[in-house]
């Protein structure tokens, strides 16, 4: 299994269109992806812009399935709208 970390900030006044967006449209999008495990988001207590989306797929190369998809292409269009930067870290399951 793997885990990838983005993290994003986010425009502050966009903070509630950002969470509605993903739990409208962009985690129920993803669940339907094959190998999907779950996603997360989180936002941090100290500094309200900053989120942490957690993803976890089976592997790899589902999670690259996932991204190279119509479905992600067209919400991660309207995702950045919401942030001004992000990265990502990807993990794997060690035990």
């Amino acid at each position: 299994m793997i885990e990838r970390h983005v993290n994003f900030v986010v425009i502050p006044e966009k903070s509630q269109e950002f969470e509605d967006f993903f739990k409208a449209q962009y985690r129920p999008a993803m669940m339907k992806s094959a190998g999907f495990v779950s996603v997360e988001l989180i936002q941090e207590m100290e500094q309200p812009a900053i989120y942490q989306m957690m993803i976890r797929f089976e592997n790899l190369e589902q999670a690259a399935a996932w991204r190279n998809s119509e479905p992600h292409k067209t919400l991660a269009a309207i995702l950045k709208s919401f942030y001004t930067s992000s990265d990502v870290t990807v993990y794997k399951f060690v035990s």
